[in-house]
């Protein structure tokens, strides 16, 4: 599993929904959970199987195997969302872009991203060079591995498609998350 920052507070239960969360879609078998952890294969037996009772996760057994898969519901987005902030992709992002107002959006923000999706970074502000934030992003890309798109846009264009209602603008109201700045800006 891949540390956050958040594991010495996340219970047990949190820890091994975020085991399934870069691939929610698939289904995975114990051993592979095993192997992707720090969790002991006991106690990830028994948390899996308190899962399923609780209806997090669907068990399927064949011959060899028992495969669990999340239950695609809005708790699971919210999970999904909560790992998605805490990811080395923001941090990074945060550390190096300094620049402007930097905002998530897209289905990172709103917790239905796949394992292949790519993050969506917004940033607003007046004045910031383009091609230093674009090197900035690949020095991330090639670091993380994941694909990043980010949008720069001026204060007079955020103003204008506000005022326009402009349905990319209408979109990233419905579903973003403000890593740095002020929200008056949207």
């Amino acid at each position: 599993m891949n540390g956050t920052s958040l594991d010495p507070i996340l219970s047990t239960e949190l820890r091994v929904l975020y085991l399934f969360l870069d691939d929610p879609y698939s289904e995975r078998y114990l051993e592979e959970l095993v192997e992707g952890s720090d969790i002991p294969k006991t106690t990830l037996k028994r948390v899996l199987d308190k899962l399923v009772d609780q209806k997090f996760l669907n068990r399927r057994n064949d011959v060899y195997r028992t495969y669990y898969i999340p239950v695609q519901n809005h708790l699971l987005n919210q999970v999904k969302i909560l790992k998605n902030l805490d990811s080395i992709v923001v941090h990074r992002s945060l550390e190096r872009i300094n620049d402007g107002s930097l905002v998530l959006y897209g289905s990172r923000a709103n917790g239905t991203n796949g394992k292949d999706s790519d993050w969506d970074l917004l940033l607003i502000g007046d004045d910031i060079d383009a091609r230093g934030v674009n090197v900035k992003v690949r020095g991330i890309e090639e670091e993380t591995g994941d694909s990043i798109n980010v949008m720069v846009l001026s204060d007079e264009e955020m103003v204008s498609m506000r005022e326009g209602r402009n349905t990319f603008y209408l979109e990233l109201l419905r579903s973003h998350h403000i890593l740095r700045g002020d929200g008056d800006e949207l």
